[in-house]
């Protein structure tokens, strides 16, 4: 699914069951929005002309892949639920939020955070701190 509108708010994308979800946001607001990936490998992007604000994604099962174009903006809190298993990435291509708040949660041993170009484990994340993220990490 590819998004192109000046603004989507308060919409549900998900996928059921087996399938996989591949959203692309690429231009206006995307406000308050809850994105439900399938039990296969899900791609959500947001495109460099793209505001992510106050959004939710659960990711589900299979290896995931969220990436945040160099010029998105975020504003308010934006959760990345990773699921259970898959090695799950989230990029953000411009580093981290200046402005906004990213939770990434259930985030596991296989899974990788990239900023910039600059790849971050779940080893390395135990003993790092990045100021406009917040990593909750699987249990």
């Amino acid at each position: 699914v590819a998004v192109q509108s000046k603004r989507v708010a308060q919409s549900d994308f998900s996928v059921d069951g087996e399938g996989s979800l591949e959203l692309n946001v690429n231009t206006g607001t995307f406000a308050k929005n809850s994105i439900t990936g399938g039990d296969q490998s899900d791609s959500v992007k947001f495109g460099n002309q793209a505001t992510v604000k106050g959004t939710s994604a659960d990711l589900g099962d299979g290896d995931d892949t969220v990436t945040f174009k160099k010029k998105v903006t975020m504003k308010g809190k934006n959760t990345i639920y990773l699921g259970e298993g898959g090695a799950d990435t989230v990029e953000l291509k411009g580093g981290a939020p200046k402005n906004g708040k990213l939770v990434i949660a259930n985030f596991d041993e296989n899974d990788t955070l990239v900023l910039k170009k600059k790849t971050f484990t779940y080893e390395d994340l135990q003993e790092t701190k990045i100021e406009g993220i917040k990593i909750e990490f699987a249990e």
